[in-house]
């Protein structure tokens, strides 16, 4: 996009004419304070398309009735004027060699056709070649900041704040909307021409290509590692099978397709197979082994039976234990020495029956105490033994 604003023209309401021209390269504006020096910026970014007037209020809006700029872009002679009473509709012309001192006028506008402001925005942009219909770099960024690049979003490279001039940090305004700020970063190549569509279908493309092969280097190593699980789950089982026939597998370190093609070619066991002394040696060792390991798994089946059925023996006896304790619980507290109600002499007797029902009854409390450990006790050991059976199955 190499374009120049040429002329800032502005039109009274009786046509009266305000013109000021630039030259190719710097401008200098000066003047003294309120004399209009801001408002010329925002007279360019109105005549931009703005969708609202943000010219001061003063002066220059009561004067001005019409707002036009001119742009040179190559030899071509673009014009903009937007009426300040109608913000939906302004005037655009292409002309080339136009005399704009002598016949821009208000004459000139009147001859025209008021066109729809989003339409002749959209042919000011085929005229400075931003065409790209979307900026996005990656299938994935969202629309908001890969959609159209626009005139609009040329502002902020425009129209640099006087805070910003100085600081080489920053070019852009401090955007405060996270995608209006990665929308002009995403179209500054544009409004400088060093990008178009062709360059950011490119950048979409690259972006899909490293994607799949990044997706392929995955399943490259995924296959690889499922490839080396195969290979272990094979190689085992078929050396088992050679060395159980005195034969060997000489081979090491066999790909799969080797492995899978011996495995749906192994070889006949022999009918005398019996007979082979190594065979027969290897099947009585193999025999006396499964036959250790099945009593050990019946042992420990027995002892599981066992624990089992004392954790239910010492669960019925703390019950029983517990109802003892309820039937000799003493609601009232006898009297240390129980006498006869009628001649009032002490009872030996049945003061000792009341003494041994309390050392029972402190007894039966300590038995309880006892039988709770011992019940935690067994069900560690009963969660080993079941460890233990699990184990042995396996083998």
């Amino acid at each position: 996009m190499k374009a120049i604003i040429s002329d800032i023209v502005l039109f009274s309401k009786s046509g009266e004419k305000r013109h000021l021209t630039f030259d190719n390269g710097l401008n200098i504006i000066t003047g003294d304070s309120k004399t209009g020096k801001s408002a010329l910026i925002e007279i360019v970014d109105f005549c931009l398309f703005s969708k609202r007037s943000t010219i001061p209020v003063g002066k220059v809006t009561d004067w001005t009735n019409i707002f036009s700029v001119v742009y040179k872009v190559g030899d071509k002679q673009l014009i903009i004027a937007r009426p300040i009473k109608d913000l939906n509709k302004c005037y655009f012309s292409v002309e080339t060699n136009f005399d704009i001192e002598n016949k821009f006028n208000l004459g000139y506008l009147n001859s025209l056709t008021l066109k729809d402001i989003k339409q002749a925005q959209l042919n000011f942009e085929q005229h400075l070649g931003l065409s790209v219909t979307s900026t996005r770099e990656t299938d994935e960024q969202p629309r908001q900041t890969g959609s159209k690049a626009t005139i609009r979003d040329a502002a902020s490279v425009m129209f640099q704040h006087q805070n910003l001039v100085a600081n080489k940090h920053s070019i852009f305004y401090r955007f405060d909307d996270y995608y209006k700020r990665a929308k002009a970063v995403s179209d500054f190549p544009i409004h400088l021409g060093w990008a178009d569509g062709e360059y950011f279908a490119l950048k979409r493309e690259q972006e899909r290509l490293l994607k799949d092969l990044k997706k392929n280097k995955k399943q490259s190593v995924s296959l690889k590692i499922d490839r080396e699980n195969k290979v272990q789950k094979l190689e085992k089982p078929i050396k088992l099978y050679f060395n159980s026939l005195g034969m060997q597998l000489e081979e090491t370190d066999i790909k799969l397709s080797k492995l899978t093609k011996i495995a749906n070619n192994l070889p006949k066991v022999p009918e005398n197979a019996h007979e082979n002394s190594d065979l027969g040696r290897q099947l009585a060792k193999l025999k006396i082994e499964q036959k250790s390991i099945e009593k050990k798994l019946y042992d420990t089946n027995k002892l599981i039976t066992k624990v089992g059925e004392n954790s239910g023996d010492a669960q019925e006896y703390s019950n029983s234990m517990q109802q003892l304790l309820e039937l000799s619980n003493i609601e009232n507290q006898p009297a240390e020495v129980i006498s006869c109600p009628l001649c009032n002499t002490d009872s030996l007797e049945i003061n000792a029956i009341v003494k041994e029902v309390q050392l029972s009854r402190n007894t039966l409390i300590d038995e309880l105490s006892k039988v709770g450990v011992f019940k935690q006790d067994n069900s560690e050991l009963l969660s080993d033994l079941m460890k233990q059976r699990d184990e042995f199955k396996k083998k």
